[in-house]
């Protein structure tokens, strides 16, 4: 399987989305600072893309035998937290990177004896992750004193990929209740949380920069990229394609890097496998 990085433009109103000639292939996680700049993860390491077209520059930002993946950007743009297996299991690590991409050593901040992933930073510096193995994870907040606790209340099932709106007041995520994926919001103040699509298998939720809109990917049925809004008002397809989506600075355009089929393939990595996230998990 190899994975490549496009560029979509969003579709507001049902047209199909226009694409850019980038392609990456190995890239995975895109992420955007509030500057433009573009983090992905790329075969076990982590990379800033900054600058357009002819000054367009890729710079390294970790590297050592360890797999890194999955970076959020804090929301001055001057850190990434991101998953690395560095410690011999998946935690959160955090690692400055200055305004020109030049980077720092990488600070690890979790701890647990747990698999840790899926890091999403609100506007205060709170993170949110999945914590536990596949089937059996649930969503944890860190605050930026380093307090932790349960962020969400279900028992039974999984809860994956929570994503902060951009004013820091609801988080989206992914929940598996009876073998449904479901993508769910929830509402920091007061703890109310409701459905907003059931029928789609709905992960990698990203909200867009004003959080009028959420983005998400699915895996069956008709699998793509869709889009939604925080009140259920309508669910559009934006890609045919499966990826995992990350919404450009100004709302226009996604980053798109695409996710693995069903079946199992060759993507760089030393294990073999098609989808490393469970792998690690494992």
């Amino acid at each position: 399987m190899i994975f490549t990085l496009l560029l979509a433009a969003a579709q507001l109103a049902g047209s199909a989305p226009a694409r850019d000639s980038l392609r990456m292939t190995g890239a995975r996680n895109p992420a955007y600072a509030a500057d433009g700049r573009l983090a992905l993860s790329v075969r076990g390491r982590l990379w800033v893309r900054s600058g357009a077209g002819n000054d367009t520059r890729w710079t390294q930002v970790t590297s050592g035998p360890a797999w890194d993946r999955e970076p959020a950007w804090t929301m001055d743009g001057s850190a990434l937290v991101y998953t690395s297996n560095a410690s011999g299991n998946s935690q959160l690590y955090r690692v400055a990177v200055a305004a020109q991409d030049a980077a720092a050593m990488p600070i690890r901040i979790t701890t647990s004896s747990e698999p840790e992933s899926q890091a999403s930073v609100s506007p205060d510096g709170t993170i949110l992750f999945a914590r536990g193995r596949t089937g059996q994870t649930t969503i944890w907040m860190r605050t930026a004193a380093g307090v932790e606790r349960r962020f969400t209340s279900g028992d039974n099932g999984a809860e994956r990929w929570p994503a902060w709106s951009p004013d820091g007041k609801r988080v989206a995520y992914s929940a598996t209740r009876e073998d449904r994926t479901r993508l769910r919001v929830r509402w920091v103040d007061g703890d109310s949380d409701r459905v907003i699509v059931q029928d789609r298998d709905a992960e990698h939720a990203a909200w867009s920069p004003k959080g009028d809109r959420i983005a998400f990917a699915s895996r069956n049925g008709r699998a793509g990229v869709w889009i939604t809004t925080p009140d259920a008002g309508y669910v559009n397809l934006v890609s045919v394609q499966r990826a995992e989506p990350a919404w450009s600075p100004d709302g226009r355009t996604f980053a798109l890097a695409e996710l693995p089929g069903p079946d199992v393939g060759y993507n760089g990595d030393p294990d073999r496998v098609g989808d490393r996230d469970t792998q690690d998990d494992f």
